[in-house]
């Protein structure tokens, strides 16, 4: 699939040190997140070894669309580039998602939920 993002959306941000990839989906409805993840997927995979990843997700919605989208490159990209990944605003109805995309990915095994970029980027610099 062939991607237009903002650069502001899915980048490399450092933080005490490390590299960290940050994506926003924050404000995005339905399924006008389906591209940032196709760009995610590509910025990991021109990485050596794993990746953490900073997911914010504050006032989005993800259709059902989307969701096949996230599944497939959960399986095929994500489970196996990455470390360890946070995410901010998780509300209830993506917290329902989310739990759906961790059954079939895999991803709650490195994946913690924060309510502040602080904390969760307090957490990703953690061993």
């Amino acid at each position: 699939m062939t991607t237009e993002v903002s650069e502001d959306r899915v980048r490399w941000i450092e933080y005490k040190g490390q590299r960290i990839l940050k994506v926003d989906f924050s404000g995005l409805s339905k399924d006008e997140g389906i591209p940032l993840l196709y760009r995610e997927a590509e910025m990991m995979q021109h990485v050596s070894g794993k990746v953490k990843t900073l997911v914010d997700v504050r006032n989005g919605k993800a259709g059902s669309e989307y969701m096949k989208h996230a599944r497939k490159l959960g399986k095929e990209v994500f489970f196996a580039k990455t470390e360890k990944q946070a995410m901010i605003g998780v509300g209830p109805a993506q917290m329902v998602l989310l739990r759906a995309y961790n059954f079939f990915t895999g991803a709650g095994r490195y994946q913690e939920i924060f309510n502040t970029e602080a904390e969760a980027l307090e957490w990703l610099v953690s061993s």
